[in-house]
Formats: C-alpha cells, structure tokens, sequence
C-alpha cells in the first residue's frame, strides 16, 4: 500500500464512482469525512479547475499531519445547456439554492425548456479533478459527456441531474445505466481514469544514475520515453546524458538492444510479465578481468 487517497466529498454515491475506478491505484481512498476532515469549504472560483483546486488545498492543510503521505483530490462538475447559455454550469450544486432538491432543480431545467425541440436542447456534464501531492505540486484534468436534456426524469439510478440527462449511445438518461456503464462513459469516470494517469506518472519510480566499473548507468521507468514504439528516443536521451548503458522497464517486454554507442536493456518482468505466453525474465549482467560487460536473457 503506497499510501492513502483521500476524495473532497460525502457523497456516498460519487465516493462509490471513485473507489471503483480507482480500485487498482495499490491506495486506501477514504472520502474527506473518513479522514476526519469537517472544513466548510467556499467555492469562489469562476472555473470548473479552480473550484476543485480550492477544495483539495483546503482538506490537504486539514490532513498533513495526520496523513502526510497522502493525495488530495476533489472534483467540481456541473450540467451546461446551451439553450440556457451553459446554465447551470459551475453553479449547478448552487442553482436554485444548495439546500433545493434536485428533483426542484430538474423540474425547474425542463420547464425552462418545455417547447424547445430534441436538437436544441443539447447539454454536456462537465467534470473537473484537482490533485494536491504530497510534495505540494498539482495537478488537474477535465472531461465531459455530450448529450441533451429529455422531455422527464427517467430512472432511479445515479443522483443530481442523471435523470434528465439522456445518452444518445445508450438510449437512455444517466440515471438508467448501470453503474458500470456510467463509469464507462460519464464525465466523472472520464476525469477519475485521466487523473489515475496523471497519478500513476507521479508514482513511476525516480530515476537514478551510477557506475558499474567503468560504464555509466542510468535507470529509468522508460514511460516518457516512448518505449512501447522503439528504443531511439531512450538511447538519444541516455547519450545526451553521457551514458554508456540505459536501463528501463515499463512495457515489461525482456531486450538487450547493443547497436549503437548506448546499450539499452530491459529485463522484462521477474513477477508479472503482462503477454500472454510471456515467461518470467531477468537479465544477468557479468564483468570480465578486462572489465568488459556481457549481457544473457534468462527465463524462469
């Protein structure tokens, strides 16, 4: 367990969105209320980014001593119509007053649209992520899901505005997918998987360089680097760097590439190599008296 996630909201039907998403990261995902955090939190900010950074900043200065390896992420999302100049927008948990239900609100949205024709009621949920890390960097990320507003609530799943927001692809409103599909296509679950991206580049292991004798080593996770298309990228960088040997991982594909003035070496995966068929592989590296380095690929 690498630490701990901790989600700007009580809301139990969202924290359930995000704990099945997230539910690979290797983190505990505990909402703000889990974490003991009760701040009143004013969202002031004119953007959807904004308001979600505002969130995240404050339950992060609430929960640094009690959970100082932790990542802070709040979200703001909101329902635009265009035929009501994007309202609600960033103001959508506000609109008609935070304490009205949202069974009000919709009733209010269709009335405001009632003779509108299907082609002019188009709407789109609008969800912005904010990460707070644990070095005080940030990050955030947006997405949406295009749609329009039907003509009645349908549907008893989901919560807020799902009921009067319809899907072309499905057929029907958010509020009568299943919980999987919704994830699959909604704005938060769009937002939540490009976040767990930008989570997993945070996480990627630093990179480090030392000596073996006399060659110059540099290790590195290879992900910025475009392995996954071919080594040229990595061993020009490794050069740059005045590297004799580039070391790297992440496509878990085993190679000993010793074209050229860099040797790029990846030793596949000792425990969980990804391909079907793929059997367990590491490197074994051996100095000679000269102190030449010799390379073998060894399975498991």
């Amino acid at each position: 367990m690498r630490g701990t996630i901790i989600f700007a909201t009580g809301n139990a039907g969202k924290m359930r969105e995000i704990r099945s998403i997230l539910s690979d990261m290797g983190r505990e995902i505990l909402s703000m209320k889990e974490a003991g955090v009760q701040a009143e939190i004013r969202e002031d900010g004119s953007t959807y980014e904004e308001n979600a950074l505002i969130k995240a900043r404050a339950v992060a200065a609430g929960i640094r001593d009690t959970f100082p390896r932790a990542i802070v992420l709040a979200d703001d999302s909101g329902l635009e119509v265009d035929h009501l100049n994007r309202e609600p927008g960033i103001h959508s948990a506000r609109y008609l007053g935070e304490e009205t239900s949202y069974r009000v609100k919709n009733a209010s949205i269709l009335e405001r649209l009632e003779g509108v024709p299907e082609e002019e009621r188009t709407a789109r949920f609008v969800c912005a992520i904010a990460a707070v890390l644990p070095d005080g960097s940030e990050r955030t990320v947006r997405a949406a899901i295009e749609g329009y507003i039907g003509q009645e609530e349908m549907g008893s799943g989901g919560f807020g505005y799902d009921p009067i927001f319809y899907v072309p692809e499905f057929g029907r409103t958010t509020a009568e997918l299943t919980e999987a599909e919704k994830n699959q296509i909604s704005h938060r679950g769009k937002a939540l998987r490009l976040m767990k991206e930008e989570l997993r580049r945070y996480d990627l292991p630093r990179e480090e360089e030392f000596c073996i004798g006399r060659y110059r080593v540099w290790l590195t996770h290879g992900h910025n680097y475009y392995v996954a298309m071919g080594t040229d990228t990595i061993k020009r960088e490794a050069a740059a760097r005045r590297m004799d040997i580039v070391m790297f991982g992440h496509t878990h594909r085993p190679l000993i590439d010793t074209e050229g003035e860099v040797i790029a070496i990846n030793p596949g995966s000792l425990s969980y190599p990804r391909q079907e068929g793929r059997r367990p592989s590491y490197i074994l590296m051996e100095m000679d008296p000269q102190e030449e380095l010799h390379f073998s690929l060894r399975y498991l």
